[in-house]
């Protein structure tokens, strides 16, 4: 008898037998162990099918593109054959902590109208945690304007809900396709964080963030600007490439970048369109928190805008009551 898994982890592996057998022994050797793991080995030209057909396990689906297809088809194929009640997702050089998938698995059924959930992770060199993410899932969504709020290694989802919404990966895409996902899932779901650190997550000069910032940085743009229209929130080109530079922490050290940051960021607090879709309190948490660290950073910098955050009306608004002594504080002292 043939039993269904409640998870399905879907792990792409391109050319990674360097790191894909710890991987696969990180998700093997789970605290959990109701799962189907599998493996769509896109075209790897090194030893990557070898390493993965030293496993024995049963619970290993292996999948082989002939060619090199790319991760969004690699991803969408695993999502087309899963069984599982949830989806896993799984890098072929990061590796899980044992207990993930119990803590993933208890979150979610627990947190039932949550549909996509990430976690916290940990540098593998460093041992030390890469950079903290939100938990609260309002500010999520609102942070998505921004940025990619779900790290992708670390997400798990409602499989029934991705088959009957058609919640696949876009291939217009590349590099950024988790990002234009969680977009246009929160339109209509809730997405989530845990506090737990559950990954792992290695950094090499191979990863896409490095190989192909251009066309990501482009993806990111093009997310931003979709989120916007499903919003019926209007704006200029200029003030999308604006947005773009903040969302990138490209700022210019200048007194007039200053000024068209904090007008742009006033037409995001101020705008109706923006309240109406987002949490009124989450939006102006996010708006403050981008406030802040482009004045803490300007400030830093010797950029002469003293007089010009004393008169912006989000100094006294956006900010919570922590942020807003901070930077009165570097105000005086810088």
């Amino acid at each position: 008898m043939i039993t269904t898994p409640v998870i399905s982890v879907i792990l792409p592996v391109y050319n990674a037998d360097r790191f894909v057998g710890e991987a696969i022994s990180s998700i093997l050797n789970q605290s959990f162990s109701d799962f189907e793991l599998i493996i769509i080995n896109d075209g790897s030209f090194d030893a990557s099918e070898s390493v993965v057909k030293s496993f024995t396990d049963e619970r290993i689906v292996f999948l082989n593109n002939d060619v090199n297809k790319g991760l969004i088809y690699s991803l969408n194929l695993g999502i087309c054959c899963s069984r599982g009640k949830y989806l896993i997702r799984m890098d072929a050089d990061d590796v899980c902590f044992s207990d993930r998938f119990l803590k993933q698995f208890n979150f979610m059924e627990l947190n039932s109208d949550v549909v996509v959930s990430g976690g916290q992770m940990e540098d593998y060199d460093k041992k030390s945690v890469t950079s903290k993410v939100e938990t609260n899932s309002d500010k999520l969504k609102a942070s998505l304007l921004f940025s990619c709020v779900l790290s992708h290694p670390t997400v798990i989802m409602r499989a029934d809900i991705f088959k009957s919404q058609k919640f696949l990966y876009d291939e217009s895409f590349p590099h950024s396709e988790d990002y234009e996902l969680w977009s246009r899932v929160c339109r209509s779901f809730k997405i989530a964080n845990l506090e737990d650190v559950i990954l792992r997550y290695r950094f090499h000069s191979q990863q896409v963030s490095k190989v192909f910032s251009h066309v990501q940085v482009d993806g990111m743009k093009r997310c931003q600007k979709m989120q916007f229209k499903a919003a019926n929130f209007s704006f200029s080109d200029v003030e999308l490439d604006m947005h773009s530079k903040i969302a990138r922490l490209n700022f210019e050290n200048t007194r007039s970048f200053f000024v068209a940051a904090n007008l742009w960021f006033i037409k995001l607090y101020r705008s109706p369109e923006l309240n109406n879709v987002y949490n009124k309190n989450a939006l102006k948490n996010v708006i403050g928190c981008w406030y802040y660290n482009l004045t803490g950073e300007l400030l830093n910098a010797k950029t002469p805008i003293k007089r010009n955050i004393l008169l912006s009306p989000l100094t006294y608004r956006s900010l919570d009551i922590s942020q807003f002594i901070k930077l009165m504080i570097k105000i005086i002292v810088k």
